[in-house]
This record gives structure tokens, sequence and C-alpha cells, in this order.
């Protein structure tokens, strides 16, 4: 890995996403790279969810995880990001780039709890 791709990964990682309406949708699980002529990496996209964990976790713990959160991973392409800061921004709401359909099924567990 590349400096620029080890600086970008300490900056990315675990970071909030926040869709273009404010709307948390997630957690940068992990990162996708090319790698172009050369020997240059480029970002093609962030991945979200559990399935992206054994790639960053020692072999038994992340399976585990994987096997209990489920083996879903999302690709945010990255064209989507707008901006990196304390979150990373992007340019679509989260339905449109699959991400935030956890909130709607906890939405929907939630609406049956009276006075919720």
């Amino acid at each position: 890995m590349t400096d620029a791709a080890l600086d970008l990964a300490l900056t990315v990682l675990d970071r909030q996403l926040v869709d273009i309406h404010g709307r948390k949708c997630g957690r940068v699980d992990d990162i996708a790279f090319e790698e172009r002529p050369g020997g240059e990496l480029t970002v093609t996209a962030l991945l979200v969810g559990s399935g992206a964990w054994p790639g960053r976790m020692p072999n038994l713990v992340g399976r585990l995880f994987a096997r209990l959160g489920g083996r879903g991973v999302t690709r945010v392409p990255w064209s989507n990001v707008r901006d990196v800061t304390h979150v990373v921004k992007l340019d679509k709401p989260a339905s449109d780039i699959g991400l935030g359909r956890g909130d709607e099924h906890a939405a929907r567990l939630i609406e049956w709890i009276p006075g919720a």
C-alpha cells in the first residue's frame, strides 16, 4: 500500500457516511482499490457492511463477526463521495446507493411499539 493509500485509509475507515440529505447511513468498513498500470493504486469504492469485516480483522474474529452480522456488502462508488471531513459526505440519497436498509427495517419494527 502506498503512503497516499495509507493516509486515505486512516482518514476514511470507520467514518460515518452521511447522504446528501444529511442522513446517517452507515460507516466505512473497508476501501476497494484498483491497481493501475505502473502500480498506482486508485480508490474505486467504499465498502459498507459486515461482509467487509473479515478483510480487516484477524481470520477467526472476522469470520465470526461476519457470520453474526451477515455477509452483505454495499459498494459505494468513490465517485459518489462529495467530501471527507469528520464524516464522509455522499452526493446522493442513501436509498439510491443501497444504504440505510437496516434503518428502514428497524423503523418498521419500532412502529409496532406503543408510544414509539
